[in-house]
């Protein structure tokens, strides 16, 4: 499968639906795609709601096996909590319906990575930046890679630094601030 993500015979998502993926690769990727996506937003000078990052970083603790089941799914229900009251319609104190929000898929997609289904997790690349898809390929074929070399090691492997990142790929290398290009 790398070798037709590289040669651009599937796509990404593709890769995803195929179902033939380890869950923590999904997992992983789902995570740096909305961190990334978060970090774009920021950079726009969106403001995004605070817990959103530290409900990221309890996801990354549970695929580490450093957090329980029940502390994860706490953080999960608070950011679907978080993306409904993004975009879903919302009442006033009599009960009447306003007119919605606009809806901010950003949050939807927060959501959505932070589900315990890889695939679905995964399927974050819709909720994402256009300008991010070159990345994404890139990310996800590193992250496979890393997977075929380290196991389900490369949770804890990758954050600390044993298996370097290349600098392209981080998720806070922007190609605008290496070219000094703007979006």
């Amino acid at each position: 499968m790398i070798d037709a993500l590289k040669k651009k015979e599937i796509s990404v998502e593709e890769a995803i639906e195929s179902g033939d993926l380890p869950e923590k690769v999904l997992h992983m990727f789902a995570c740096d795609c909305i961190e990334r996506a978060i970090q774009r937003r920021e950079r726009q000078g969106v403001v995004i709601h605070e817990r959103t990052r530290e409900a990221l970083h309890i996801k990354r603790k549970w695929l580490e096996g450093r957090v329980d089941n029940q502390v994860y799914l706490s953080v999960w229900v608070n950011a679907w909590s978080i993306a409904s009251d993004n975009w879903r319609p919302h009442r006033d104190h009599q009960d009447a319906v306003l007119p919605e929000r606009p809806k901010d898929a950003l949050y939807e997609g927060i959501a959505w990575a932070l589900t315990r289904q890889g695939q679905n997790a995964a399927n974050v690349i819709g909720f994402t930046d256009e300008v991010d898809r070159d990345w994404q390929r890139a990310r996800f074929i590193w992250l496979l890679e890393c997977y075929q070399w380290a196991g389900e090691r490369m949770t804890f492997l990758i954050p600390e630094g044993r298996i370097p990142e290349p600098e392209d790929l981080r998720v806070d290398a922007f190609d605008d601030e290496r070219t000094g290009e703007d979006e």
